[in-house]
């Protein structure tokens, strides 16, 4: 379904990606890229999916207390929605993706592209389940950060085969190597959420 062209979304025309020669695939693609394939009987998946990363902003702001001063990077950003809404706290958030069209979306939302600024916060917000321990080293070495936020699947903990699994003590050697020490580290639903913070 195309949504209706009258009709926003974050600020954001519906028909950004639908024009009259280009079907959904775009679309359901970057929904996929997010949150896998749990919003495909909706016939407004994208607002769903914004739904429910206001709730997920709301919450790490929160918990990881972000003001109008704190820098913050979304790595695996998605479509942007949760950056949106950090946004309207602080105006120094940056979003990163892989996905080149992901990415597009973000700058089409007025999320500026992260080119390697120095941020207090990166988030990685069921991002690292597509990381081999030895992706997720590379990309820890890539950022220059105060204070990281992200959640994983531990070894034996799900049976989803598609998310990559860490053993605990994995995510304590990294912390380890980059100087983090561990603030938070407890079991969220089907996953494990954790908090680091710089050891000095």
């Amino acid at each position: 379904m195309i949504p209706s062209q009258g009709n926003t979304y974050g600020g954001l025309k519906r028909n950004y990606l639908h024009t009259p020669n280009k079907m959904t695939w775009d679309y359901q693609r970057m929904i996929r890229l997010t949150v896998g394939d749990m919003f495909d009987a909706s016939s407004e998946p994208l607002v769903e999916l914004e739904k429910l990363k206001q709730q997920e902003s709301a919450m790490l702001i929160r918990l990881l207390g972000i003001r109008e001063t704190t820098r913050v990077l979304d790595y695996g950003a998605g479509m942007g929605f949760m950056a949106m809404d950090i946004q309207k706290v602080t105006p120094s958030v940056w979003t990163h993706n892989i996905d080149p069209e992901c990415q597009r979306h973000c700058e089409h939302l007025g999320l500026p592209t992260w080119q390697g600024e120095q941020v207090d916060w990166v988030i990685l917000k069921d991002v690292v389940e597509n990381f081999t321990p030895e992706e997720f080293d590379s990309m820890l070495d890539s950022v220059d950060t105060g204070s990281v936020f992200f959640n994983y699947y531990a070894v034996g903990e799900t049976e989803d085969n598609t998310k990559k699994q860490f053993y605990p003590d994995q995510i304590d050697k990294l912390a380890e190597k980059y100087g983090y020490k561990t603030r938070l580290h407890e079991t969220r639903g089907s996953s494990r959420r954790v908090i680091w913070r710089p050891s000095s």
